[in-house]
């Protein structure tokens, strides 16, 4: 019932008239959305973000909007987020720039780097050289 890789529930099954979750089970599922988004967006504020069940559909986790909309966080079947959450600017703000984002600029300035560390090696070298050269 849940997804292996997230553990999120997995409500496309579940049709209950009411949630049949305890305040245990639902608080655990929040923290496992809360757990999902850190995963995914390591310098998201999370604080600031309302995450709680739905008053509408029992068995979804939602974020709060600031005019108190409720939008679903999760896919259905637990393995990720939904467009239309991470479309939302507040939702953005918050998230800040998801790990692949990240590990890409830091890949990236690391090529950089490396690429000026060989290049003043090869200039310390070729003044080493010279160096010598003079010398002689």
């Amino acid at each position: 019932m849940t997804n292996p890789a997230t553990g999120l529930l997995h409500t496309t099954k579940i049709y209950p008239s009411g949630n049949l979750l305890s305040e245990e089970d639902k608080a655990e599922e929040v923290q496992r959305v809360r757990a999902l988004i850190k995963a995914r967006y390591p310098n998201a504020k999370i604080d600031k973000l309302v995450i709680t069940f739905s008053n509408k559909t029992t068995m979804d986790v939602v974020v709060l909007g600031p005019k108190g909309g409720e939008t679903k966080i999760a896919l259905d079947d637990g393995s990720g987020f939904r467009k239309d959450f991470l479309n939302i600017t507040f939702v953005q703000k918050i998230l800040g720039p998801s790990t692949e984002t990240i590990i890409i600029q830091n890949t990236a300035m690391i090529k950089k780097s490396q690429t000026l560390l060989k290049e003043s090696r090869e200039n310390e070298l070729i003044a080493k050289q010279s160096l010598e050269d003079k010398m002689k």
